[in-house]
């Protein structure tokens, strides 16, 4: 869905082979893709020096998950942001990051303007859009970048 929005996108997750994941974070660290979506795997272990921003669209069950995930920005004495996406079951789970790193986590908000105006008119027409169009291509048995993919089965609806 990213590609269909145009983004320069990458992935890293346990389902890639080894040396597709190895192409994707040279990709990624080569900023030929702006975008790296990652599971738990880049978590730990990875250089990365560049990251500005990392998005956590799940809060981490572990602490020290959250830690080491946001860890990949603000490196070496760079300035760094990381936006956690918070829903009403992830407020335990927020005190616990919160004891663990010693301090509050900053509530963000932007002045004059509203989760409705912000998500659905600014967001959530493309993005739908191009969601749909992505599950077409799954349904299809196309990959990420359209490419109809040998042995893939079409899903029943």
């Amino acid at each position: 869905m990213l590609r269909l929005l145009e983004w320069r996108v990458t992935a890293l997750h346990s389902g890639l082979k080894q040396s597709e994941r190895v192409n994707n974070l040279a990709r990624f660290r080569a900023q030929a893709a702006r975008i790296l979506v990652a599971t738990d795997v880049a978590a730990r272990g990875l250089d990365i020096p560049e990251v500005a921003l990392v998005i956590n669209y799940d809060v981490p069950r572990d602490p020290n998950d959250y830690i080491h995930r946001v860890g990949r920005t603000a490196r070496a004495g760079r300035v760094g942001h990381s936006v956690t996406l918070v829903g009403q079951r992830d407020v335990d789970l927020i005190t616990s990051i919160e004891d663990r790193v010693g301090s509050l986590l900053e509530v963000y908000a932007e002045e004059g303007v509203t989760v409705e105006t912000r998500v659905t008119r600014d967001a959530l027409k493309p993005v739908t859009e191009k969601k749909r169009e992505a599950m077409l291509q799954i349904d299809e048995g196309r990959d990420v970048r359209g490419k109809r993919q040998a042995g893939m089965k079409k899903r029943r609806m």
